[in-house]
Parts: structure tokens; sequence; C-alpha cells
């Protein structure tokens, strides 16, 4: 490989759909349900049969118009009642999005053997076989050996495997006493993509997998 600025580990990797959940409208399934309709038919019948029931007695005696007060008062009442026993569909809620603030990205079962780990943990012949194989799978054997040479001579001081942010993790090292000058740090995500950026004499260059998005990382 020429080594360039801003070259790109080109491996076609197919990146999936996301998906987006929607909670359920009520509104929307009430109206569907046929409910509204159902209730206002079933008042309608509660006053109209309770009108037509209240024994004729009630009016042959005392006063007539507290007599159909008082009808009035229980006809309303009974309306009452029958909506309040009324259940109503429950909408059903969309499960909640967990709180990505803080969250692990180490949990992603690819990458947890490399969680902590140091070079002389992942690299090839590494003591950690775990970890050898996380990394050679999701990094090393996707360097060509430009590349492999120019990390290899770059981790005399190792820097572990940790957390960048909710998506990202990452590792590296630097030629003794050239920190900040002849440096590599390799990056991992969720989906297993890789990139590399790396310094020769304090210039910065980068290299990344198709599909690694989150370039903003890169030679900072």
């Amino acid at each position: 490989m020429n080594e360039v600025v801003s070259p790109t580990l080109d491996l076609h990797e197919a990146v999936g759909p996301a998906l987006t959940l929607e909670p359920s409208d009520l509104g929307r399934m009430m109206l569907a349900s046929g409910t509204p309709m159902a209730l206002g038919m079933f008042c309608t019948l509660a006053v109209l049969s309770m009108a037509v029931l209240v024994p004729i007695s009630k009016m042959a005696t005392g006063n007539p118009e507290d007599t159909w007060a008082r009808i009035f008062g229980e006809v309303m009442q009974g309306v009452g009642d029958a909506a309040d026993n009324i259940e109503l569909p429950v909408a059903a809620q969309a499960p909640e999005a967990p709180d990505a603030a803080g969250s692990d990205p180490f949990a992603v079962a690819t990458l947890s053997p490399l969680k902590g780990t140091y070079c002389m943990d992942y690299m090839p012949g590494g003591t950690n076989p775990r970890a050898v194989k996380a990394f050679g799978q999701l990094v090393w054997n996707k360097l060509n050996k430009e590349l492999q040479e120019i990390a290899d001579e770059r981790l005399e001081v190792c820097t572990p495997f940790e957390r960048v942010n909710d998506e990202v993790v990452s590792a590296g090292g630097c030629a003794k006493s050239q920190c900040g000058t002849n440096d590599v740090n390799f990056y991992l995500n969720q989906q297993g993509l890789t990139a590399v950026d790396y310094r020769v004499n304090g210039e910065c260059r980068y290299a990344a997998e198709d599909g690694f998005t989150q370039i903003q990382l890169m030679c900072r």
C-alpha cells in the first residue's frame, strides 16, 4: 500500500438498516375499535329505558315538577354508573429505549475479550488467546502488511482497550520516548468495523474500514 494522508480499508462490509419503533396511538385504536360509538349508543338506550320504565305511579302523587326532577336525577346517575363500568382498551406501549448514557460497548460479545487488554495480550503471539483471536479477526488481519509494520513499530509503550464512547472502543501505543510523534491507535465500533490512525514524525494519517462512521475520532 502506498502511504497516503487518508488511506481507506475498503472491505465493502454491508451495514443493515436501522429499525424505528413508534408508540401506539391510543386515539386511533379507540376509533378503530368502535368504542366511542358503542358508549354513545349505550348511554342513549339507558336514558330511554329508564325514562320509560319509571313507574307511572310516581307521577300520580305529589308535585309533578318534583317527580320529573327526581326521575331525571335517577336517570343521570344510572348513566354515570354505567359509563364508569365500561373498560376502555389500553394502548400497547412501545418498550422503553435503554438509557444510552454510560453504556458499555464491551457488552457486545465480539468486543468483550478485548476489554482492558494491552498489546502484549492481544497482538499475534500474545498472552491472552481470546484477545489474540478477537484482535486478529477484527483488526490485525484487515490491515495490509505496510500498516502492520507501522503499527508494530509503535507498540513499544501500550495503552489498553478502553471505552471511547457508547459505540467505540480503542487501544494503541507509541515508540519509546516518541509518544505524540510516532504512535498508533486502533478503533473498533459495536458493528466490528475498524479504523487505525498513526503518526509519522508528528504527521497524523488514518485508515478506516468501509462503513466505519466515527471518523471524527481520528487524529485528535
